[in-house]
């Protein structure tokens, strides 16, 4: 139970970067650690992510 709260929370603190993602590219530290505002993670490549981490966490799943 402890495992699948930890990988939802993983998601929704990829879909909180996704959401902030523009805010993070104007801040001048944020945009170099963040993975989507630096570009190291593509947006689509983030929402394969998000997919595999909160799908197996679903209640019912």
């Amino acid at each position: 139970m402890v495992a699948l709260f930890c990988v939802a929370s993983s998601a929704v603190y990829i879909v909180n970067d996704w959401c902030d993602i523009e805010r993070d590219r104007c801040h001048p530290n944020k945009s170099r650690t963040r993975p989507l505002a630096s570009g190291l993670v593509s947006k689509p490549l983030a929402a394969v992510i998000i997919f595999v981490l909160y799908a197996p966490s679903r209640p019912g799943a």
